[in-house]
Formats: C-alpha cells, structure tokens, sequence
C-alpha cells in the first residue's frame, strides 16, 4: 500500500512538472508567433497568399492580442506551476479520479471529432461550396499563376503587334471557383473560339480572383493600363453591389464588434479548414433557409437591387467605365447569370437594374440569361449547395459572349487594320 502511494506521489510531482514545462513551452511559441504575426503571414496562411480583405484586417489585429494574451496567460501559468509545484502535484493526487474522467472524455471527444472529420471527409470529398471550404482551399493550392499574378498562361506586358488584346475582370464567377483547369474557364474558352474562328490574333487575359468586389476591379482595371488592353470584360454578379448605407459604414470602419470579429474569425477558419463543419454549417444554412427562418443568397441580393438606389455602387462602375475609356478601351459588361431555378427565377430584379443602368450611361452589356434560362439550372452550377457555374456554364458564358453583336462591334472597331 505504502508503494503505490510513494507511486502516486512520483506520478503526481511529474504530471506537475510537465503541467509547468508545457505551459511555459506553450507561451514561448505563443510569444514568438505574436512576434510575427502580422498581415502577410496571414495572408499566407489563411488565404492563398491573397491580400485579406479590409473587414479581415480587424480579426487580424484582434487575434494577435488574444495570442499576447494566451502566451502571458499560459507563462504566468508556467511559472507559477514551477514555484508552487509541490502544492499542485498533491492537488492533482487528491483529484486523481476526477482529473482521469476529464482526460478520458477530452480523449474519447477527440477520437469522435477525428472520426467524424474522416467520415465527412469521405462524403463530401471535392465538394465545394458558395462561400469556398475545404475542398476549394485545396483547389486554390494547386492552381497556377503566370508571373503577372493571375490565374493565366504568360502573356508579355507588350502587346504583340497585330492582335486585340481583351482583359476580363471579376470575382469568382470569372476567376473560375471550382474549375480544376484554367481552359475551362470561360474567358480562356472565348479565347480559343475567337483564335479558332478568326484569322486575327486575340488575347483574353484573366485578372479575376474571388472574393474581388468592384474597389478591387477599379484597381485591377488601373494596373492593366499597361498591358495596353482593347476591351475590358467585366464579369459581374449581384454580390458585387452592396447597399449605400453599408459602404459608407465599411469607409469608417468594418461595422463588427470585438465579438463578431472573434465569431467570422473563427468561421473562416473552420471553413477553409475542417471538412465536418463544412457538412454541419451548410446544411444547417440550407435547413434555416427551407424552413423560412432566414433569406436564401439570391433573395437577399434580388432585394438590394429591388429597394436601394445604390447610387455608390453605380459610381463605382461608371468609374471603371472612365479608367477604361482613359485607355482608349471599351467596357463591356457580361452579367453572370446566377444559377438557381430558372423557372422561378430570384435575380430578376438585378437583371433588369443593370440593363437599365447600362442603357441610362450608354455601357455595352451582355446578358447570357437568356440563354441559361433554355438549360437545366442542376446542370450549369457546380453542386446542389455551389452555384458558381460548372464547366458547362462557363461554356455558355463565354458562346454568349462570343456571338454577341455588341462584342462583335467592339472587335471590329479595336480590331488592327
């Protein structure tokens, strides 16, 4: 008896001290993180090396003092289990029993989280989703880039003599979310049709990323000058306009408390990174949504466009309207059809504010809905819960844009005599 209480005691003093060296090891690594932690690395890690969006800088600067804060926490925890090691080793050898039930469910909880990520794992596999997940981190990986930065084959910052040279801007809907190969992407696809039909050279260089919202196309459209570009394609869809009231809140700040940056934080992260809570979220979404408690994404958007005048939103456009006639380029703007029911169609209202606005500021715009209405809409989204456009959708876009005559005309008129 006498033995397994000395036996106890010895195990207990060093469960005590290695509760200490962990701590103390723990904020070390802590404080070195804090040390350099700053946006880039963020970038790096988190987002594909893609600048951060400026609703994310404030996450970014929350967590490097909830990190600071961790690593003195755990320091002082350390330091403390070292002086008064004595006192915690009988702790732990009087609560033994308890501390063993704590350490068996903290073991049996994460066996089950394990399991779980593997099963989701299995079932959604490549799975993507509007908002991106895992399986689209992945993508982002493995995708390439040409030394301009974009998602394209080299192109030279000199244009070739003889050829019309066509920049597409956008967001995701362009960039090519969920597309494994850049040749199915449809400016990449309009492209090749316009290098198959046509005895003339042309080049369609794509500049677009996700997550682009028109301060980041403005800004594309401003770098690409010196390609020396004939026409800019922009490719828009309805996330791309947000209300007047919440872009003037966005210019003096984010909008979100400490405890909405913490809570969109710690979504993102589990999003791009957890294959379980990617099956758990979107499908608890899509239940909110079926039974009435929250909008669906497009009703959301149709109603935007239905109720506020947007009159920031329309000067963003008519500015890359200016940057591209300062280049002697023509705008073009290709509306992205969003791919739900077509027989109940929800973006309507979107539709009809951008055709109207085109019209009222004499903008070149091509519409491909048309088109996309004569299709199935399961066949021309990515997956029941993605809508970005599947390969065939892509196609669709970039034969719509090809057969158009307001494309055409702007062809003729920068096409080398």
């Amino acid at each position: 008896m006498k033995k397994t209480t000395q036996m106890s005691e010895q195990a207990s003093a060093t469960l005590a001290h290695i509760i200490a060296i962990v701590a103390v090891l723990k904020g070390l690594i802590l404080i070195g993180i804090v040390a350099a932690w700053n946006e880039r690395l963020v970038e790096l890690i988190f987002n594909n090396g893609d600048p951060i969006t400026p609703g994310f800088l404030g996450i970014v600067a929350l967590a490097k003092i909830l990190l600071l804060f961790a690593s003195i926490m755990l320091l002082g925890i350390g330091l403390l289990a070292i002086e008064y090691h004595k006192q915690l080793s009988a702790t732990i050898r009087k609560n033994s029993k308890i501390i063993g039930n704590v350490l068996a469910l903290a073991i049996t909880l994460a066996i089950l989280l394990l399991a779980g990520e593997i099963v989701a794992r299995a079932l959604i596999g490549n799975q993507t989703y509007d908002g991106g997940g895992v399986a689209h981190k992945n993508q982002l990986r493995s995708m390439t880039y040409n030394s301009l930065g974009y998602r394209d084959k080299e192109y030279t910052i000199e244009k070739p003599a003889n050829t019309v040279r066509i920049i597409a801007v956008g967001d995701s809907f362009t960039f090519g979310h969920g597309i494994s190969n850049t040749s199915d992407v449809w400016p990449e696809v309009l492209e090749q049709l316009l290098n198959n039909e046509s005895a003339a050279a042309y080049e369609v260089i794509n500049t677009a990323k996700d997550g682009y919202q028109p301060k980041e196309e403005i800004a594309i459209i401003n770098q690409t000058q010196k390609l020396q570009p004939d026409i800019y394609l922009l490719g828009y869809f309805f996330n791309d306009a947000e209300r007047d009231d919440a872009l003037l809140e966005k210019r003096t700040g984010d909008g979100l408390t400490t405890f909405g940056r913490l809570k969109e934080g710690a979504h993102l992260y589990l999003f791009s990174h957890s294959y379980l809570y990617n099956f758990f979220r979107v499908r608890y979404a899509s239940f909110k949504i079926n039974v009435g408690i929250t909008k669906g994404l497009p009703q959301a958007l149709d109603e935007v466009y239905r109720d506020d005048p947007l009159t920031i939103h329309q000067e963003q456009l008519l500015q890359m309207h200016k940057l591209a006639k300062d280049a002697n380029a023509t705008l073009i703007i290709v509306i992205m059809p969003g791919n739900y029911d077509f027989s109940n169609y929800p973006l309507k209202n979107g539709h009809a504010f951008m055709e109207r606005f085109c019209a009222k500021n004499n903008i070149s715009c091509i519409d491909p809905l048309p088109e996309f209405m004569q299709e199935d809409y399961t066949k021309t989204r990515l997956n029941p819960y993605d809508s970005h456009p599947s390969v065939y959708g892509h196609q669709i876009i970039a034969t719509t844009v090809f057969k158009s005559d307001i494309f055409k005309k702007a062809l003729l008129e920068k096409r080398p005599q």
